[in-house]
């Protein structure tokens, strides 16, 4: 009796220690883990494809968030061109979010060891819930004197702790990009980029454009223009707000 007793007491201890091993032990990451990034309400926001944001960018980086700065405050101001085509047309404030990253590794262009990421009103709107320790890939083009993602929902992606990728979005053709391996994301992007030095060193026309399709009225709703300059006039305070 006291043998049976000693043999149930171990069945259950090891059945206690495969049932702590298996809660405890490191699952592989999900796609689910991660936040997917919103459309922002004042501009229709497309994917674009790796081939066709490499002519804007100017850094591919491995990074970690290292903490939220100020907001900055900026002002469009309307150029003399619709200063005298369309006169009710007035100069208007935006803010412009600021997030300090640390550079793990520069996959292309020039290193450094920390980066600004600045994110304009539409890219505010598309972008992760940051936070300190958060690890991501960029690809970034120039913002001012900082950076901005070279595109809203397409330019950033979520670097799991088991080192594995994820898209901030699930449309295609990001759907292929999710659960890859950090190295072979890696390879990928930085053969792009090699492909794209090559062709401007033979002439070849660059491929890339830029994704926003603005609707922002509600950046300036006292103006009234004609229709037939709305989208040139949409077109300008995009770039101003984006520096597209």
């Amino acid at each position: 009796m006291k043998e049976k007793r000693i043999v149930f007491i171990c069945i259950g201890f090891l059945l206690i220690v495969v049932i702590l091993v298996a809660a405890l032990w490191p699952r592989g990451s999900k796609q689910y883990d991660f936040k997917l990034f919103d459309n922002p309400p004042v501009a229709s926001v497309g994917v674009v494809p790796f081939e066709d944001q490499m002519e804007g960018i100017k850094i591919i980086a491995d990074v970690t968030v290292k903490q939220f700065l100020p907001d900055v405050t900026r002002q469009y101001i309307p150029t003399e061109y619709y200063e005298k085509t369309e006169p009710t047309m007035e100069p208007f404030e935006y803010t412009v979010k600021r997030v300090e990253l640390t550079v793990n590794e520069t996959w292309a262009g020039m290193e450094q060891e920390s980066i600004i990421l600045s994110l304009s009103p539409v890219g505010s709107f598309c972008s992760p819930d940051f936070h300190a320790g958060d690890r991501f890939v960029m690809s970034l083009h120039p913002y001012d004197e900082d950076y901005g993602p070279v595109s809203a929902i397409s330019s950033c992606f979520y670097v799991a702790s088991d080192e594995k990728v994820y898209p901030g979005t699930l449309q295609q053709p990001m759907t292929r990009v999710s659960r890859m391996d950090l190295t072979s994301f890696k390879q990928e992007f930085q053969a792009l980029y090699a492909e794209l030095d090559k062709n401007e060193k033979s002439g070849a026309v660059p491929r890339f454009f830029f994704c926003f399709h603005p609707f922002l009225q509600n950046y300036h709703p006292k103006q009234k223009t004609r229709m037939g300059n709305k989208k040139q006039r949409e077109k300008e305070i995009l770039r101003a707000i984006t520096r597209v």
